[in-house]
């Protein structure tokens, strides 16, 4: 964790660690930027309307379903949502769903350091 950064920071730097074609839950963000998951709502704020927020279709809720609660730059809603992930290559299901193939870890958000200081913990 970036430690050293302030909160939207952290979000902002394990966001843009994501992989391409991947999608992340808000609590994956929360685990890599803080250390625990509880802090998924504090990711979703920082991704609505955030031009500065990174990939921000590419956070979704935990059950990996998309709503209507989508906000950002690119538009609202739940259609936008899976459009723009359709149009990264995301096969979203009409019903909003995220198939498992797609499905991003939370050390995927990790900076190489802490990547390295996780490995050495286990």
């Amino acid at each position: 964790m970036d430690e050293d950064k302030p909160g939207i920071e952290r979000i902002l730097a394990a966001a843009g660690r994501g992989r391409f074609n991947r999608v992340y839950r808000y609590g994956d963000v929360s685990q890599a930027a803080y250390g625990r998951r509880d802090a998924g709502p504090a990711v979703a704020a920082a991704a609505q309307h955030n031009p500065d927020f990174p990939c921000a279709p590419h956070i979704v809720p935990s059950d990996w379903t998309l709503t209507d609660a989508f906000r950002s730059p690119l538009g609202d809603g739940r259609a936008v949502w899976i459009a723009r992930l359709r149009a990264d290559g995301v096969r979203v299901t009409d019903e909003g769903v995220v198939p498992e193939q797609y499905w991003g870890h939370w050390t995927d958000l990790l900076s190489e350091a802490e990547r390295e200081a996780l490995l050495h913990t286990l």
